[in-house]
């Protein structure tokens, strides 16, 4: 089983604000806010909270947003729902028609044909995160929540093991619950001949009690920063570790520092899919723990 550290959501040039932590049906639960695009589904229909929208959010944390790119404001943008996890996530959706699913192209997928990402390689996605709250009908940061990670933290908060790999130029008519997935029908992203989607195993292989896809709640241990540093400074708590047993694309050694009983990682600021090419028992354990101690599901 080959991991997958793949970073999504609102970042420094696609968003320029952190995703929210809320609390949240008795936890404090991650809604990663995905990335504008010129096609998708408008933020007023994708559903964080207690029938809250992202764009209730992103229009109270910075009010008459113009993305730079696109030179539009927020309620008029259209965003990119992927990876897509979460049934409920999208308004007025229901279980037909869809499944949980990831999509990639161009360079970031090239990266994992590369290294042959197939059935049972397990995606872990992180994002750029800080903990809000609603108060006084306005969703804001909670900066006490927030004393220790000054500008939010990197954090892991959902997970895909693969079932089945789809180039959607070739096989997409198969699969009818994926045509509203944003790499089904994009016309942008049809232009690259490797676009692919990745379906989830129903049940995670080393555990048929979990589904193989889904969302996490928030834990301390989901966090990937370093307190009090950059979100790009990693502490992984990792014992064991040489260059033999421990190998992730686009962070060379150099960047790795060894402590005790942790390794301190200054990650990759570039990039989107950062695969373990080398890993240890540890590694794995922590991976699978992960998902174990902290899942919410799927649909």
């Amino acid at each position: 089983m080959r991991i997958i550290l793949s970073r999504k959501g609102f970042d420094s040039q696609n968003g320029g604000i952190a995703s929210p932590i809320l609390f949240d049906k008795g936890n404090y639960n991650f809604f990663s806010l995905p990335i504008p695009y010129e096609e998708g589904h408008s933020y007023n229909d994708i559903i964080i909270s207690n029938g809250k929208t992202a764009l209730d959010f992103i229009t109270d944390i910075t009010p008459n947003l113009i993305f730079k790119k696109q030179k539009i404001s927020v309620d008029k943008i259209k965003c990119h729902l992927d990876p897509d996890l979460i049934q409920q996530s999208l308004r007025h959706r229901t279980l037909e028609n869809w499944e949980p699913a990831f999509g990639q192209y161009f360079n970031a997928q090239s990266h994992l044909d590369k290294y042959e990402i197939k059935k049972n390689d397990l995606f872990l996605f992180y994002g750029w995160f800080k903990f809000a709250e609603y108060e006084s009908n306005k969703f804001k940061y909670c900066k006490i929540l927030n004393d220790k990670f000054k500008n939010g933290f990197h954090a892991i908060y959902g997970y895909l093991q693969i079932d089945e790999k789809i180039n959607v130029r070739k096989d997409i008519s198969k699969f009818k619950n994926l045509k509203y997935h944003p790499h089904a029908g994009n016309k942008h992203l049809n232009k690259f001949s490797n676009n692919t989607i990745y379906t989830a195993n129903e049940f995670l292989s080393f555990d048929k009690s979990i589904k193989g896809s889904g969302v996490l709640k928030y834990s301390p241990k989901c966090i990937l920063t370093k307190e009090k540093n950059n979100r790009s400074i990693w502490e992984l708590p990792f014992k064991d570790y040489s260059k033999d047993d421990i190998e992730l694309t686009h962070n060379p050694h150099e960047n790795w520092t060894p402590s005790e009983n942790k390794i301190e990682l200054k990650s990759a600021k570039i990039g989107q899919e950062f695969i373990f090419v080398k890993l240890n028992e540890e590694i794995i354990n922590w991976s699978i723990n992960l998902i174990k101690d902290n899942k919410i599901g799927s649909s």
